[in-house]
């Protein structure tokens, strides 16, 4: 046999069989790094699990401790319903009711127009319902003085939309076709389409007959009138003719003729006391006896 050649001073040494055999497979330079990662990874996992079970139990705890919340009750539809049907449909569900007005342009007077809560409310609370007072009242303006087309765009701009007719009536004073009131009449509060009368001025008035009046009292009934008055004759006296009577235009003059007032009849029918003193008395009777 040859004796084993000694290793050159300085060559590598490999490992011996033996030591090579004993020590394995050794880790990929790649892999060394990547098993730390994924241990660290299922330790958040872990503890995200951990914390999710915790703040569960939590959770359960404080609800299983905790009061039980109202018990709520659906309210039904009011729309439209009287007060007596509204208030029976809510005791039908636990709730009570207090009622409320308002004017509505859409709900009849009377009706159920809203309520609160709307949906639901606690069980045995009182819920309020608001009903329908009819469309909102409108006070009618004055408009007397002003003409029939004045008027008319008056009572609009008030925003009263009823129809409105006109009727006339002879007024002292003022000219025809002028507004001298309206039915209802100014300052009365009415539903918005209410319709309205306006009365309109003829610009006459009418003159009764005067005559057998005192010039005073003729005089006093034309001013009433706002007419002017001229009179005829001696005064004081009583009017024995008068120039116009029945329409006549306002402002116009009328003409009255006084005279001595009619002197009045006798009671008596003429006899007076100078009558009753000649009625002579008859002669008294001679009741003497009569003797033979």
């Amino acid at each position: 046999m040859q004796p084993a050649r000694a290793a050159a001073p300085g060559a590598p040494q490999g490992p011996t069989p033996s030591a090579a055999a004993s020590s394995g497979p050794r880790p990929s330079p790649q892999d060394a790094p990547h098993q730390p990662r994924r241990r660290r990874g299922r330790a958040w996992l872990l503890s995200l699990v951990a914390l999710v079970v915790l703040v569960g139990g939590a959770w359960a705890l404080i609800q299983a401790t905790a009061p039980s919340g109202p018990n709520l009750v659906s309210i039904p539809s009011l729309r439209d319903l009287t007060e007596r049907e509204a208030r029976t449909a809510l005791a039908g569900v636990g709730l009570s009711m207090t009622s409320a007005r308002e004017s509505s342009e859409t709900v009849a007077e009377g009706l159920a127009i809203r309520w609160e809560p709307e949906s639901s409310a606690e069980d045995g609370s009182i819920v309020t319902v608001f009903f329908s007072t009819g469309p909102e009242e409108l006070a009618i303006p004055d408009v007397a003085g002003l003409t029939q087309a004045e008027a008319r765009q008056r009572l609009s701009e008030e925003g009263l939309t009823g129809e409105v007719s006109t009727s006339s009536v002879d007024e002292p004073g003022v000219e025809k076709d002028v507004a001298v009131r309206t039915e209802p009449g100014s300052g009365e509060r009415v539903a918005p389409d209410t319709a309205i009368v306006l009365v309109l001025a003829t610009g006459n008035v009418d003159v009764p007959d005067l005559t057998g009046l005192t010039d005073t009292e003729a005089a006093a009934a034309l001013g009433s009138l706002k007419l002017t008055t001229v009179i005829e004759g001696e005064r004081p006296g009583v009017v024995i003719s008068q120039d116009r009577r029945g329409p006549i235009p306002i402002n116009a003059t009328v003409t009255l003729t006084i005279g001595p007032a009619p002197e009045e009849p006798d009671p008596d029918g003429g006899i007076g006391d100078v009558a009753l003193a000649e009625v002579k008395p008859e002669a008294p009777l001679d009741l003497a006896p009569v003797l033979d």
